[in-house]
């Protein structure tokens, strides 16, 4: 059976849909438990796995000559949006400052 195409984009646009209305709760589960509870690693977690797993269920379509730093950087982006989310919306409980970690 042929693989349907899928860009990096559609892949992050399908992942954030995913996280606004209908996440695997069972995954979102295990995220939280590897992120001790801290929502921003959740998702960030989460929406590693979902990529690895979209990834490999399609066939990710090539439209620049490095994949994967495509891959990264809009990974990367993708992050750095729910980071802006996370600033604009609610405060952190604990006083802490909120901060993108750098995890290359």
């Amino acid at each position: 059976m042929k693989k349907s195409l899928i860009t990096h984009d559609q892949i992050f646009n399908l992942i954030a849909k995913e996280l606004k209305e209908n996440r695997n709760e069972g995954l979102w589960l295990e995220c939280e438990i590897k992120s001790k509870g801290d929502e921003f690693t959740t998702k960030k977690i989460y929406t590693q796995i979902r990529y690895e797993q979209l990834a490999e269920k399609y066939s990710v379509e090539s439209s620049v000559n490095d994949d994967t730093e495509y891959a990264r950087n809009s990974r990367e982006n993708f992050l750095k949006e729910l980071a802006e989310d996370k600033r604009k919306g609610d405060e952190l409980e604990d006083g802490h400052e909120f901060k993108i970690k750098d995890d290359k």
